[in-house]
């Protein structure tokens, strides 16, 4: 006989007997695809950056104006006023003087002969022009005699002048006025001057001419008290200079 304990034993040695589930198959829900970002391992191109160039200069092309014919009443040259001195009596101008000068260095005998043709041009004895500087090279010294010269005034200055501009057939250059109310032009031979014949003494030479303009009222730059400048309005320019032999003496400027 199988006692209690046995039995229990018996039952405790026994293995369970497992009951068999059945496997139900479950609905799993379709994962969800998250896309991805595929990591390259070549190295992305460098975009390369294009350099700023400078602008170009513009070219300013320049606008030509059509050219427009002037009118036959245009093309006439419009001859400036001339000023009418006798109603300002302050700016009529006059002759103040008339210089003759002849140049000799240090030809002590070409000086003598130059003495000797301002005194038979004008009649009046010439005083001797002496330097004021030394000039080694040149040989010069102060106090040397360098040349001749004599000035003339009045009707004696007028008489003169006439003959001179004679011996230049009345005619002077632009190049003979300057803007200070001066006239200066040269004469190559004495005997081309009205009543002036060959010296066989003093040969062929020239002399220069130099005629000072002045008008009422420069006395004021030579006054010993108060002494002044003569203004801008007041002195002679080279027009002025040239209107005056043109009307008085009747001289061609060309």
């Amino acid at each position: 006989m199988i006692t209690m304990d046995e039995e229990y034993k018996q039952q405790e040695t026994q293995p369970e007997e497992s009951i068999p589930v059945e496997n139900t198959p479950t609905e799993e829900a379709p994962a969800k695809e998250t896309p991805t970002e595929e990591v390259s391992t070549k190295e992305a191109p460098v975009e390369e950056v294009p350099k700023e160039e400078a602008p170009a200069e513009e070219v300013v092309e320049p606008v030509v104006e059509p050219k427009v014919e002037p009118k036959a009443e245009e093309k006439a040259v419009k001859e400036e006023p001339k000023k009418d001195y006798g109603k300002t009596p302050m700016l009529k101008i006059k002759i103040a003087k008339v210089t003759l000068n002849i140049g000799a260095g240090t030809d002590h005998a070409k000086m003598e002969k130059g003495i000797k043709l301002l005194k038979m041009i004008t009649g009046i004895e010439p005083i001797k022009t002496v330097s004021q500087k030394r000039i080694p090279s040149w040989g010069l010294r102060p106090g040397l005699p360098v040349g001749c010269k004599i000035t003339l005034r009045g009707k004696k200055a007028d008489e003169v002048l006439a003959r001179l501009l004679k011996a230049r057939d009345d005619i002077l250059a632009p190049s003979c006025f300057d803007n200070n109310g001066n006239i200066s032009f040269g004469i190559k031979e004495y005997i081309d001057i009205p009543g002036v014949e060959y010296d066989q003494e003093i040969g062929i030479t020239g002399l220069q001419a130099t005629v000072t303009l002045e008008r009422p009222g420069y006395r004021i730059k030579r006054r010993l008290i108060q002494r002044k400048k003569v203004h801008g309005h007041h002195r002679i320019t080279q027009k002025d200079a040239i209107q005056f032999v043109t009307d008085e003496l009747n001289i061609k400027v060309e």
